[in-house]
């Protein structure tokens, strides 16, 4: 039996680079594209929603770097990454960051397939079912927040649902509600993907706590808990889940 290709995001400001890269990895039949990215910000997103095993990624973006997409992970929730750009000077850095290879624009075919020989091996080297997923279980058996000036570790199966509130964030757990300071994004990084789903920008939800899932209008869901919190799984997420889960209730796909 084949291994199971490696799951790929592709990412790139510039269009004409995003579409090349994106078409070699489409075109590699050890390769699954599962999302093409064209700033930063997505790239983060995506690489928390989807747990790639791989990020082929643009060093030069505006705002923020390919560099400082990385700082956004640490640990076991980091993929295996290979930089592409079209400057030399960003070798070392790159490797130092443990890049598995470093593309120069423009890319060749027979420079590619050297550098996905090299993913290959990595893959190898720690087993097909494993390889880098993300999914180190010890990483997530307490949730650490700050709040009220105190840190607090709370235990992930007493956590509902973490809600958006400005710049400010709402963790609703154990019939307690906890006010911490840090982005949805940066949250959804720090939680283990195979229970905290997010299901909109504004809410993440334990999906142990879900109790029912209706179809309501233009492809969205009415998510209830078993505590009868309501919140919508929109069509973007929902779609996510679908990937990520590929999960059916009630003779619905969702």
């Amino acid at each position: 039996m084949s291994p199971a290709p490696i799951r790929v995001i592709t990412v790139d400001d510039e269009p004409f680079a995003l579409q090349r890269i994106s078409r070699l990895v489409r075109e590699e039949p050890s390769l699954s594209l599962v999302a093409e990215c064209s700033s930063a910000a997505s790239a983060i997103e995506s690489i928390c929603e989807l747990r790639p095993q791989v990020v082929f990624l643009d060093v030069q973006m505006p705002e923020v770097d390919g560099f400082g997409v990385l700082d956004a992970f640490q640990g076991p929730t980091l993929p295996w990454v290979v930089f592409t750009t079209a400057y030399e000077e960003y070798a070392v850095r790159a490797f130092e960051a443990s890049a598995v290879d470093y593309l120069l624009k423009p890319i060749s075919q027979e420079r590619f397939s050297a550098a996905v020989g090299k993913l290959k091996t990595a893959a190898n080297s720690v087993g097909t079912s494993n390889a880098r997923s993300g999914l180190d279980a010890s990483r997530y058996e307490r949730i650490l927040i700050k709040t009220d000036g105190k840190f607090v570790m709370l235990d992930p199966g007493q956590v509902e649902r973490i809600s958006a509130a400005g710049n400010y964030a709402i963790v609703y757990a154990a019939g307690k509600s906890y006010i911490i300071r840090e982005t949805m994004t940066r949250i959804q990084c720090r939680v283990d993907p195979r229970r905290f789903f997010r299901v909109n920008r504004s809410e993440i939800v334990n999906l142990s706590f879900v109790q029912e899932l209706e179809p309501t209008c233009h492809g969205e869901y009415s998510i209830t808990t078993i505590f009868g919190t309501k919140v919508t799984l929109t069509r973007t997420y929902r779609d996510a889940l679908q990937r990520m889960l590929s999960m059916t209730r009630s003779g619905t796909r969702v």
